[in-house]
């Protein structure tokens, strides 16, 4: 009896070693799919940032702790590590700065989401208009904030010359002693000059 039960105790101790171990083993490939699965994601992030052609930052306490090529170009610098551990402020112009001071408190203490703004960078010795889309998330490492920025300097000149263009059309078109008549593809009227109003009435 007594071997009888030192038999028993010791096929119990193995019976739950076998079980432990099997559990430990499925554990085991739980976490190795878990990290494999964590890694081809962080992979695939990675790749959707440096193939942006927007500026990305990742920022964390206030400094830039990631930034993706098209930040390096936008920045004009020769790589990302001439970014990292800078502050955005660092970058921006003195009126940017004073226009982004609250939002910068609150981004970077709390989740929220920022109106996309358009500001103006100091990128070298270039000021650069660009507008500027972030977000603050909390996640194990505290709160982190994301920015998009996109370069707009060319867009914003095509604006002030067409601007001009229209005044320049304006000038002239208001000052002509002709009637000029302008109509949609409808056949509406879509603009008259003062002399053509009255000349028509």
């Amino acid at each position: 009896t007594y071997l009888r039960l030192m038999l028993n105790r010791k096929q119990a101790i193995e019976r739950t070693v076998a079980e432990r171990t099997q559990a430990l083993r499925a554990t085991v490939k739980t976490l190795e799919l878990t990290r494999r699965a964590a890694e081809k994601s962080e992979t695939r992030y990675r790749n959707l940032l440096e193939l942006s052609p927007d500026a990305i930052l990742l920022g964390q306490d206030e400094t830039i702790s990631m930034a993706n090529e098209a930040a390096v170009k936008l920045f004009r610098v020769s790589n990302a590590t001439e970014l990292i551990g800078r502050r955005i402020e660092d970058f921006l112009t003195p009126e940017s700065y004073a226009e982004l001071r609250d939002v910068r408190l609150s981004i970077f203490s709390t989740e929220m989401q920022m109106p996309q703004q358009e500001i103006l960078l100091r990128c070298g010795d270039t000021a650069v208009d660009v507008e500027l889309a972030a977000a603050s998330y909390l996640d194990d490492d505290g709160i982190t904030v994301q920015a998009v920025l996109r370069e707009i300097t060319e867009r914003k000149r095509a604006e002030k010359a067409l601007r001009l263009s229209e005044a320049r059309l304006r000038g002239i078109t208001d000052s002509a002693q002709d009637a000029i008549v302008m109509m949609d593809p409808r056949g509406a009227i879509s603009y008259w000059n003062p002399a053509a109003e009255s000349i028509f009435g």
